[in-house]
């Protein structure tokens, strides 16, 4: 059975105990869809009971719902795991080496506030992306009247507006200008 624990609107936070069905996992990933649509990255808290089993329609729950999440990892920021299980604990720190995006820390029970504590403080935002390179690259020739030029990756908009600017000169000298439209 899961409980949801009262917390700020980035932390899916629960406590575990008792038989964990299909319906629980299920309740659990909707939970977590809930705080994505409203954050940008969402943490996690779980209290579980040494009562906490998972049943084997729990665990193909999981699994099946897992796997679509692996495109949302980056949005995962913490994982907070309380727990006097060792197999659970190490279950979890393993789960936080293949998902190194994730931090992952077990806590044993009397350490339940500060790891609550921890996964409530507020994520970071994720990191923005690099500007892409330029794909489109200009060589240097002896010839004013050749122009060369290299393309290497995606042609962005960007890049077509650049070269345009690059090359719109050579039309100009020519008298050419009304064959190019920046």
């Amino acid at each position: 059975m899961i409980e949801f624990i009262n917390s700020a609107k980035h932390l899916v936070a629960m406590k575990v105990s008792g038989d964990l069905t299909a319906d629980d996992i299920d309740n659990a990933y909707k939970a977590t869809e809930k705080a994505l649509k409203e954050n940008n990255r969402v943490s996690f808290f779980a209290e579980i009971e040494p009562s906490a089993t998972l049943t084997w329609e729990g665990i193909y729950k999981d699994l099946k719902e897992g796997i679509g999440q692996i495109g949302k990892l980056s949005r995962y920021y913490r994982a907070a795991v309380v727990t006097n299980k060792g197999w659970l604990g190490a279950l979890a720190r393993a789960e936080g080496l293949v998902f190194s995006s994730i931090d992952v820390r077990v806590f044993a029970p009397e350490e339940r506030d500060k790891a609550f504590a921890w996964a409530a403080e507020q994520p970071e935002p994720l990191p923005k992306p690099a500007e892409p390179t330029a794909s489109i690259h200009f060589l240097q020739t002896t010839d004013h009247n050749v122009f060369a030029y290299e393309i290497n990756g995606r042609i962005r908009e960007k890049d077509i507006k650049t070269a345009v600017k690059e090359v719109k000169p050579f039309f100009e000298r020519e008298g050419r200008s009304t064959c190019l439209q920046g």
